[in-house]
């Protein structure tokens, strides 16, 4: 996840965090700065002197950066509707895929081979709904998701089941 941001008096100011590891970067101007520790950056001018910074919060929270004590905002928090949209994702395979009757309808893995299905779908909405910024697009890449996640489901549920009877 990247994010860019313009501020009047430090300039650009880019923010990378990896989904999968948590390692964090950050830039002003272009110039990395050094990493003190996992919260904590510095920031050398050009005068000579150092500034500490520290870094609050992560992508499913928000990131915030106070400097100086000013606090600013890098990341927005995730809409509301983006915790029931991931909730939901996640949810839906585990409980469809752990009722024998829903199962009976439609059949989905439930288990550990749903659960991880439901955890790389809910992740990769999380990374989508980051990136999208209008409501609409969110919506639509909810559907999207989630359809994927049902249609992926159902083809390991049928590998699954022709294995069991073959």
């Amino acid at each position: 996840m990247k994010s860019v941001l313009n501020h009047e008096k430090y300039g650009e100011i880019t923010y990378e965090e990896s989904f999968w590891t948590g390692k964090r970067k950050l830039f002003f101007n272009g110039q990395e700065l050094k990493k003190v520790n996992k919260k904590n950056f510095q920031l050398d001018k050009n005068d000579g002197t150092v500034v500490n910074l520290s870094l609050f919060g992560n992508i499913m929270m928000g990131v915030k950066i106070h400097i100086d004590g000013e606090t600013i905002v890098l990341l927005a928090p995730p809409a509301w509707y983006d915790y029931i949209f991931l909730v939901f994702i996640f949810a839906f395979g585990i409980a469809w895929g752990n009722v024998p009757e829903l199962v009976k309808i439609l059949p989905l893995p439930g288990g550990a081979v749903g659960g991880l299905l439901c955890g790389v779908a809910a992740a990769a909405y999380l990374c989508i709904s980051r990136i999208v910024k209008k409501p609409i697009f969110k919506v639509l890449a909810f559907i999207v998701v989630l359809g994927l996640e049902i249609l992926i489901g159902y083809a390991i549920a049928m590998i699954i089941i022709s294995a069991i009877q073959a």
